[in-house]
């Protein structure tokens, strides 16, 4: 870690660079992120060499870094523990496994080690309120903690938690828990990507106006029918590069939690959901924003979105369909709910 007054090495941005040259505002949040992994945290060099890249304004750059949680613009430990305060953890007892915390470590919340090694961070909610009192140490998960297994969850040997829903009957939750998330193969045995198929032996009106009958209704406030979004989308620009697929994966209210079962254990449904969505309207760009608590489920949707291009699912001229393109990009938040569907394209 480079502490304050250091000199900084910028050449160790090389391995960055060829992935970020001529790219602009929409790499930032990635780019800012793996900077900080390397530096573990954002010197006022790093961020000015980030500007000069990708040819943003210093003054937004800050205005960034200073903006989100889990970004830092002075220096802080290569691990940092994240413990949950607000309302399901809290009525769970999460200021005793606080307290047990500070009490093993010596440190605050809001503290750092002499030795700069761990950062200890009492933080709003972490969207893993079915296993409350929950924590986060560096980007492994934990779940029902207790001052009693506070040493096993600092020495990280806790299993980490897994979405089990209970009840049911399930429709969106339906394969979690019985496919292996991270299986491409497991998931086409399991019904995955038949809906896509069914989709493309249609025309895109076909598929719209099939959409329209079920009288789905928009997620939005206004309950809009998806039929007819997808109807003037499809209708509004004729180049599908200038239309975009957007999940708005930032959920981040207090008992609110289900996108994050769904992009952990179910990760494909969601990459042909939007693929979907992106033959009936016309879109060749597809944008996923997580939020910065939900490092296992960015992990899992960006090696769905792999496994999904090699397969031929997403890509160019897709499962053999002339002038079907689309990709899927996933974006990963830094800890601040803001997210509408123009801050996810940032």
């Amino acid at each position: 870690m480079i502490t304050a007054g250091q000199p900084v090495d910028l050449t160790l941005l090389d391995p960055l660079m060829p992935r970020y040259n001529g790219r602009s505002r929409e790499a930032l949040l990635p780019f800012l992120h793996q900077a900080q992994d390397i530096y573990g945290w954002l010197p006022p060099e790093v961020q000015e060499a980030i500007g000069k890249t990708l040819r943003v304004p210093l003054a937004e750059i800050h205005g960034v870094v200073e903006f989100y949680t889990m970004l830092y613009n002075k220096p802080t430990a290569r691990q940092v523990i994240r413990v949950c305060e607000d309302l399901a953890c809290s009525k769970e007892g999460s200021h005793a496994v606080i307290q047990a915390i500070s009490e093993a470590t010596g440190l605050e919340p809001g503290e750092t080690s002499e030795d700069g090694m761990l950062t200890f961070e009492a933080v709003p909610c972490l969207g893993m309120c079915e296993h409350a009192p929950c924590a986060l140490h560096g980007e492994r998960p934990a779940g029902n903690l207790t001052p009693e297994n506070v040493p096993d969850f600092l020495a990280g040997s806790l299993l980490e938690p897994m979405a089990r829903p209970r009840g049911g009957p399930f429709i969106k939750l339906a394969r979690i828990g019985r496919i292996d998330p991270t299986s491409l193969a497991d998931y086409e045995a399991n019904s995955g990507y038949k809906g896509l198929r069914k989709a493309l032996a249609m025309t895109p009106e076909e598929l719209i106006e099939t959409v329209d009958s079920f009288d789905i209704l928009g997620r939005g406030g206004a309950m809009f029918p998806l039929g007819r979004k997808w109807f003037f989308t499809r209708g509004a620009a004729d180049d599908p590069r200038k239309k975009h697929i957007v999940v708005n994966a930032d959920e981040s209210e207090p008992g609110t939690f289900k996108d994050r079962c769904l992009m952990e254990e179910d990760p494909f449904s969601i990459i042909e959901a939007m693929t979907i969505a992106a033959y009936g309207v016309g879109a060749e760009n597809g944008w996923i924003f997580v939020r910065g608590e939900y490092p296992r489920a960015h992990d899992r949707l960006h090696h769905a979105v792999d496994e999904a291009m090699k397969a031929g699912y997403l890509g160019k001229n897709i499962l053999g369909k002339p002038g079907f393109n689309f990709t899927v990009n996933v974006r990963l938040g830094a800890g601040a709910y803001i997210c509408g569907e123009e801050t996810a394209l940032f």
